[in-house]
């Protein structure tokens, strides 16, 4: 029922495990335990949505997060 529990169990030879990438090659036993199927070569085509209320539109903290993540976003490119 997480990620994690399944990386987990995937590396004790317990079946398949789908997740992001980033997640699978952090662990300890990628490489060794954990294999990915295919060669994977990063894009820069993820789309990120900020979901808020209507009413929370014009809200100043809800405009610093999506300032923070645009900053983000520009740094990591």
């Amino acid at each position: 029922d997480s990620v994690p529990a399944v990386l987990e169990a995937a590396e004790h030879g317990l079946g398949v495990a789908l997740a992001l990438a980033p997640l699978i090659k952090a662990r300890p036993g990628f490489g060794k335990k954990l294999v990915a199927p295919f060669a994977f070569e990063p894009t820069h085509s993820e789309t990120i949505y900020l979901v808020s209320r209507t009413e929370q539109a014009r809200d100043r903290r809800i405009a610093a997060v999506r300032r923070w993540i645009a900053d983000a976003v520009a740094r990591a490119s």
